[in-house]
């Protein structure tokens, strides 16, 4: 809540930032930030991550043991060590290949990673090689790419993402389109885009909020 990490009623820490916020959580550890710093929470201490340079994080996700990092304002993300997301070696990053961009969201679905830029969307699966656990998979990339970062939501066994062109789309063979052109003109009139899922009884609303409103896809 703003800058302060609660568990329940308690205050745990603190966060920097003005950056997307994000929770990703292993079934033991938990990382918080808002585009700068990245933290851990073990259910015992809090900390900041110690990142590669100091760098700033812009979104983490999380897979088969893995945190994942992005870089912020670069194309590359880094891997932790496995069930450890304070261990991030300066060596285990990897750079998006397909386009020249930087990357400004990351999801997970099947185990496979999401990279989105502002210019593409790439996929990458996993190689069992723990020196680099995932390669891009060839011949599997979309030339629309993302228009900002909390704009790319897995719900079910899909994704949803607001492209750079102000469409929103879903995820197929190829980027399906699901707003109307109302829908784009207001995305394309708005400063601030936000993506997310809300779930009441078992049935799921994607929601999109643009500077005046938020609509829902059902």
């Amino acid at each position: 809540s703003g800058s302060g990490v609660y568990r329940g009623a308690t205050l745990i820490g603190s966060v920097n930032g003005t950056g997307v916020a994000y929770i990703v959580a292993s079934d033991s550890e938990i990382v918080f930030g808002r585009g700068a710093t990245a933290y851990s929470y073990n259910g015992t201490d809090y900390q900041a991550i110690a990142f590669p340079d100091g760098a700033s994080v812009t979104m983490v996700a999380y897979t088969a043991g893995y945190f994942i990092f992005l870089r912020a304002e670069t194309g590359k993300w880094y891997f932790s060590a496995v069930g450890n997301a304070r261990s991030v070696d300066a060596l285990d990053f990897a750079t998006a290949e397909n386009e020249p961009d930087r990357l400004l969201d990351v999801a997970v679905i099947d185990g496979v990673l999401i990279f989105a830029g502002p210019n593409s969307i790439e996929f990458w699966g996993g190689t069992g090689n723990a020196d680099l656990p995932y390669t891009p998979i060839q011949q599997r990339v979309f030339e629309q790419g993302v228009i900002a970062t909390g704009c790319l939501q897995v719900v079910d066994n899909t994704f949803f993402w607001i492209g750079l062109d102000g469409i929103t789309y879903r995820n197929g063979e190829v980027p399906k389109a699901v707003s109307d052109d109302c829908i784009v003109e207001r995305s394309r009139a708005s400063e601030g885009h936000r993506l997310f899922l809300i779930e009441d009884e078992r049935h799921k609303f994607l929601c999109q909020r643009h500077d005046l409103n938020t609509m829902l896809f059902d």
